[in-house]
């Protein structure tokens, strides 16, 4: 999907999230004025953004690839597989280490990625959100979550070959994982995509300086503001278990400020396979993920 494309698609399904059961022409004239920001802004403000929600889009993917590699009893690291897994890997298992690792090369290459200006197929792309039969936020929500989840399928396809059968489901129709206190949680693929999105906002000065003060200011459903914290509500668990994550490795960075150093680049794909490690010691956990992205 084109970049700015998924800004506001992604941004439109999380409005729809925010608005619920409220009538659909709030929904119209939200979108319309955030639409037209995002094209007045230009590069200063889109740029950003558009890494920002990129960002989240693959941390998000990654953390299915993970989800599915637990599910599957297989190690992240090769290093951690069993003999027969590493000299006789499934097609399953080569695809999803396939995909792993593109993912990570473009979160290293992401702070330095091209800004993208609106084109013909954004144009394009726009107009059929608003075109949309949905007749209130959640409908429009979950219309435009299956357009998210139907791109993500399609680019994978694309440049990595078919997905397994088990990874379409779960980006679909989203999967259970045992959470840190012992329950059983559903997650899904666009949570966490929102999840992601505002850790990063949360860590990012600059693009949260843009979200908040440039596209959000003074945007209203039915005389309500709506606010990054609003935002956070949509995956309020997992945004606060990647706060969790991050204060962890906050520490460790003030702990070990020089050698930390060299793998900072690294935290964004990082977070993702955090979410399914143990809750052991800090250290400890942080060496098994550096020990997976090495």
């Amino acid at each position: 999907m084109d970049p700015f494309s998924l800004v506001v698609f992604a941004f439109g399904a999380a409005v729809g999230g925010i608005i619920g059961n409220r009538a659909d022409h709030s929904f119209c004239q939200v979108m319309a004025t955030f639409i037209e920001r995002l094209r007045r802004g230009g590069r200063p403000v889109n740029h950003d953004l558009q890494r920002s929600v990129r960002r989240a889009h693959l941390q998000a993917t990654l953390a299915v690839c993970e989800a599915l590699l637990k599910e599957l009893g297989v190690a992240p690291s090769l290093g951690g597989r069993v003999l027969g897994v590493v000299l006789r890997p499934t097609d399953e298992i080569r695809w999803l280490d396939r995909v792993r690792t593109a993912i990570r090369q473009e979160l290293r290459q992401l702070p330095r990625a091209d800004y993208g200006p609106p084109s013909t197929e954004a144009d394009n792309q726009v107009e059929l959100l608003l075109q949309l039969k949905g007749t209130n936020g959640n409908q429009r929500k979950e219309e435009l979550c299956a357009i998210l989840k139907q791109s993500l399928l399609e680019e994978l396809r694309k440049h990595r070959g078919e997905p397994p059968a088990r990874f379409v489901e779960m980006v679909q129709h989203g999967w259970d994982d045992a959470a840190p206190d012992g329950t059983t949680a559903h997650l899904d693929w666009f949570d966490l995509l929102c999840a992601f999105f505002v850790h990063d906002l949360k860590t990012n000065e600059a693009a949260r300086t843009v979200f908040e003060g440039q596209l959000l200011s003074q945007l209203t459903v039915e005389g309500i503001p709506l606010t990054l914290t609003q935002f956070e509500k949509l995956s309020e668990g997992m945004v606060k278990r990647l706060e969790q994550l991050d204060a962890h490795l906050a520490h460790l960075r003030a702990e070990q400020a020089e050698g930390f150093a060299s793998v900072q680049d690294r935290i964004d794909e990082a977070l993702p396979l955090l979410l399914y490690l143990p809750d052991i010691g800090t250290k400890q956990q942080t060496a098994l993920v550096l020990s997976c992205i090495n």
